[in-house]
């Protein structure tokens, strides 16, 4: 009976005991929703109705389908560093005579576009895009053609669980960039725009040692001779330096009204529910319950 008792203890104590948890891709999923916000179009599905993120392409080989009612995005996979059209049932679709109303075309480097959807799937991250023209928010470029494209990022099986967020946007940075940060980086590596060379001496040719030139003292104007004056009053002291301005500084906990009074109106505001993203030219400030939570 002790011996019963005892091997049902112990089977008890091993059903209980918990079993390895599976990496999740929860963490992954909300950067990128945060990172990469996919604007809202209005019933037309050219002008948009809640801004998000605008892309610029970074490669020369991703195609698109002319936007309409009988067309559907080009499918594209990027694996390996390459673009090429989706498997057999996908370049099947993008072929068909009648789906789509023009000839696909090739999107060029540094064309802007909205992003329009992200999805994490098992062993992929998908993009759908749409090109926007002018890419102006608030009115829509009458004319331009709207095409769309999926990309679709394939990773190695079971990665997307193990991956880091950096690492998933070093793949998609290969194809799409945010343009803001494309142009900073052009700026810092150029040194800043109007900025040239000194022109050196012509080839062949050994600059000229310039002459030694006697030194000459250098010629004190005259002084005009000071009458003195009782009755005017003495000349004021020289003004002291002005001080520097204080550095703008924004810290954990800060409010929203302190983050706007050091750095003004943000250029775009997401609105999370939980939480709100304020988005500057070189930084974003989420804050939670009105308060700064997170600085990027």
């Amino acid at each position: 009976m002790r011996t019963i008792l005892l091997t049902a203890i112990l089977l008890a104590s091993s059903l209980a005991r918990p079993m390895p948890a599976a990496p999740q891709s929860g963490n992954l999923v909300q950067q990128l929703q945060t990172t990469y916000i996919p604007n809202v179009m209005d019933p037309s599905g050219i002008k948009v109705a809640q801004a998000g993120s605008v892309l610029a392409v970074q490669v020369e080989t991703v195609q698109a389908n002319s936007r309409g009612k009988m067309s559907a995005p080009f499918c594209n996979d990027f694996e390996n560093g390459q673009i090429k059209p989706c498997g057999s049932l996908f370049s099947v679709k993008n072929r068909i005579p009648g789906i789509s109303k023009d000839a696909p075309r090739t999107f060029t480097v540094g064309e802007k576009m909205y992003l329009l959807k992200t999805e994490v799937q098992t062993n992929a991250i998908v993009f759908l895009v749409q090109s926007c023209g002018t890419c102006n928010p608030k009115s829509v470029d009458p004319a331009h053609q709207p095409y769309r494209a999926e990309v679709r990022f394939k990773f190695i099986k079971n990665a997307l669980a193990a991956t880091d967020f950096k690492s998933v946007q070093g793949v998609i940075e290969q194809v799409f960039k945010f343009p803001e940060a494309e142009a900073d980086n052009t700026d810092a590596g150029a040194g800043g725009e109007g900025t040239q060379p000194a022109p050196g001496p012509p080839r062949g040719k050994m600059p000229r040692p310039a002459q030694a030139q006697p030194e000459q003292a250098p010629q004190q104007p005259a002084e005009a001779p000071q009458k003195f004056d009782p009755i005017a009053p003495p000349p004021p002291p020289p003004a002291a330096p002005a001080a520097p301005p204080a550095p703008k500084k924004i810290a954990m906990g800060q409010s929203v009204d302190e983050v706007k009074a050091n750095f003004g109106e943000p250029e775009q505001i997401y609105d999370l529910g939980a939480k709100t993203i304020y988005k500057y030219k070189d930084f974003k400030v989420t804050f939670v319950k009105g308060k700064v939570a997170d600085i990027e």
